[in-house]
């Protein structure tokens, strides 16, 4: 699904929030974070650094920005007006012109049956994801505690996912905030939101491999 694409809306974004920053198509989405802004003018936020701790962008320099909030995910372009190196790395960028904007929530849904370990604090438990999209996650826990709340699932919790990689190398672990509860004797249903922006890449991909190899 392509994002739409809105002209003169505000930035929606949390001061502090992860935001990516990629020079190009096949260039990598490197870290950062946003600092703050001003609304039609500018957006501050940190300065991206190489493996030596030297920033990576340079004045005039194009970039694409992209950052996730209440489900959605944002997208612009913007051009890098000042980059600074003292006394932090931070960088000046322009406000965007068009905001493209993704509602995650609605992406498609594959369908699969993918043993997964959800754990928050001291607590865990075996249960099976459903269907998983770049969105979130369906998973089902069969003998679930007496009270759902006793393992942290109430709307607006969050907690750990673990699922096997489709390489079966080492296992890939995501936070996920509980969106959606249903629970019966023998069975808890959680509707998951993934919501660490710094994952987000990594969930596109094994959602794409799951789909090349036809699961669901």
């Amino acid at each position: 699904m392509a994002p739409s694409t809105d002209q003169g809306i505000v930035f929606n974004a949390e001061i502090g929030g992860v935001l990516k920053v990629q020079l190009d198509e096949k260039a990598p989405r490197m870290p950062s974070k946003l600092v703050g802004m001003v609304p039609d003018q500018y957006v501050i936020i940190t300065g991206p650094v190489d493996n030596h701790g030297a920033g990576v962008l340079k004045e005039g320099a194009t970039v694409t920005i992209s950052t996730s909030n209440m489900g959605k995910r944002f997208t612009f372009e913007s051009t890098v007006l000042r980059a600074l190196e003292k006394p932090y790395k931070l960088c000046i960028l322009s406000y965007p012109e068009e905001i493209g904007r993704l509602d995650l929530r609605k992406q498609k849904r594959i369908e699969c049956f993918i043993p997964v370990i959800l754990s928050c604090h001291e607590a865990e438990a075996d249960g099976v994801i459903v269907d998983i999209s770049t969105g979130g996650v369906k998973v089902t826990i069969d003998d679930p505690p007496a009270d759902p709340s006793d393992f942290c699932a109430k709307l607006g919790d969050h907690l750990i996912i673990e699922l096997p990689s489709l390489d079966m190398k080492d296992p890939l672990r995501f936070q996920c905030e509980v969106r959606s509860t249903a629970s019966d004797i023998d069975e808890l249903t959680l509707g998951l939101q993934f919501v660490d922006m710094e994952d987000m890449e990594k969930i596109e991909r094994y959602v794409e491999e799951m789909t090349v190899a036809g699961v669901g």
